[in-house]
């Protein structure tokens, strides 16, 4: 089945489906001709899927948090953007055995203050009920975790405007009493350290990652670190090659193992490498891999890791020497519980980067990929959703081989969208389709809000001529029992 759906919500943003036959990758984009970025994407007690991130689409010049409930169809149930006096980013939601929500990350919240935390917890209908600053200034907060006491764990880095060096942090909230501060306790040493995320272990302890300098030889680790609830330190480990290493993501499987995803360099190339590690609850180091092309100029990073119901471990991150080449897309892998790799691919367009920031399993073996996107969409950075088909369990490849037999490339049909230009762009009263070959189908054009404006019949080298007022249009082009898109800016 082919089709666009466009759908507003109360910020006027378009979510656009491309779904190309029965075991493509369906696309789903949330945005507007500004931009949005996606930063967490968490499944909900009601079986849809909660959405934070960062808009400019705010009536305002700053950047706003923005937040969002979407179905399990990818249809828009609520958004806000949360449009203050300045700059906000939200990074990272959690919901609460109420059903509500706590969104968190950093802004500005005075004129001439810094940076400082803030959580803000809504209702499960999306009504704001308070918002609070956190902790201390000089502070972001980069996850949240969500206790069985009403208790909110934050963690992030925090710093001093004297001492030079930022810290680590970890603080005690709660979502009962407006985000009242219990505790916070700092990490690290004279230098730059970070935890970027944290998760649960199975007696209730926290495990966070993150970054950590080494004092003397100021070599770069990923930091791990593991706490009781009164943040009182078990244990902290430092991993990697020691020499630009960044964890960004952390799950605990089932059977308490702690999986790490991240970036390394100088392993298979001197640019950034995917990193995933595994370690015991003690923290010792099971394995680590390392995945890029050799001796790539190209950046490759994973962002997050999770457990597929089978056991199974997958990553999610962007690749920039996989998939479409000058280009970075997203890219995942599956792993066993030995840190062989069994199946990968990479989804992406020429015409924009796209990463994947989370990545969470929808059944036994498919997944969702979330982040953000230049490919897809109608904004400079749209927030995506992609929704994968089965992964094959069984199918062993090694890292060197699976770049070949990627699931998917483009998240479209066969024949991609980028077979169609339309030339000039910027037009202004009239454009050209140019198809590179027969192409004879239907045209249909819509506007930033989703309207469909005008529709028709098209042929190869068609010339278009139009009274569109300026702006920047979606073209869905029916051919041959596919849907293919591209965009134009009208002047």
């Amino acid at each position: 089945m082919q089709f666009l759906t466009v759908l507003c919500s109360t910020l006027g943003l378009v979510v656009g489906n491309w779904s190309i036959g029965q075991n493509s990758i369906q696309v789903y984009t949330y945005g507007n001709v500004g931009q949005e970025y996606g930063s967490d994407f968490k499944r909900t007690l009601d079986s849809g899927y909660v959405i934070a991130g960062t808009t400019d689409n705010c009536g305002a010049t700053q950047t706003c948090a923005y937040s969002m409930k979407i179905d399990k169809s990818g249809k828009t149930i609520w958004s806000h953007s949360t449009v203050l006096d300045f700059p906000q980013f939200c990074n990272a939601v959690v919901q609460t055995p109420d059903s509500g929500f706590v969104f968190s990350g950093y802004g500005i919240f005075k004129s001439g203050g810094t940076y400082e935390s803030f959580a803000m917890r809504m209702d499960k209908n999306g009504n704001s009920q308070w918002l609070t600053t956190l902790g201390e200034k000089n502070q972001l907060s980069y996850d949240i975790l969500a206790g069985s006491k009403k208790d909110l764990f934050l963690v992030g880095k925090t710093w001093s405007e004297t001492s030079g060096g930022a810290d680590a942090f970890i603080l005690k909230s709660t979502y009962s009493s407006s985000g009242v501060v219990t505790w916070t306790k700092k990490y690290g040493g004279s230098n730059d350290d970070e935890f970027r995320a944290a998760d649960f272990m199975a007696d209730s302890t926290i495990v966070a990652v993150g970054q950590t300098t080494h004092s003397e030889s100021l070599d770069k680790n990923i930091y791990v670190a593991r706490f009781k609830q009164n943040g009182d330190t078990i244990w902290t480990k430092s991993i990697g090659t020691k020499l630009e290493d960044r964890a960004y993501g952390v799950t605990v499987s089932k059977d308490n193992h702690i999986y790490v995803a991240g970036s390394s360099i100088g392993v298979k190339s001197n640019n950034l490498n995917q990193y995933g590690a595994k370690l015991d609850s003690d923290g010792n180091l099971i394995w680590d891999v390392f995945h890029s092309e050799e001796n790539s100029t190209h950046d490759d990073v994973l962002y997050d890791v999770t457990e597929m119901p089978n056991g199974k471990i997958m990553f999610a991150g962007y690749s920039n020497s996989y998939g479409t080449i000058g280009m970075e897309d997203i890219s995942y892998h599956l792993l066993d519980i030995n840190g062989n790799w069994l199946n990968g691919g990479t989804t992406g367009q020429p015409n924009g980067n796209s990463r994947a920031y989370k990545i969470l399993p929808l059944n036994d073996s498919s997944f969702a990929t979330f982040g953000s996107t230049r490919s897809w969409g109608l904004g400079q950075h749209d927030i995506v959703l992609c929704k994968h088909p089965k992964v094959n369990f069984t199918g062993l490849k090694n890292a060197e081989s699976w770049k070949d037999e990627a699931l998917c490339t483009t998240g479209l049909s066969e024949t991609s969208s980028t077979a169609i230009k339309v030339v000039p762009n910027p037009s202004t009263g009239q454009f050209i389709i140019d198809a590179g070959a027969k192409l004879f189908g239907v045209m249909e054009i819509y506007n930033t809000v989703g309207k469909l404006v005008l529709t028709k019949t098209i042929s190869t080298n068609s010339i278009m001529q139009h009274h569109l007022p300026p702006g920047l249009y979606v073209l869905k082009f029916s051919v041959d029992g596919n849907s293919l898109f591209t965009r134009v800016i009208v002047e």
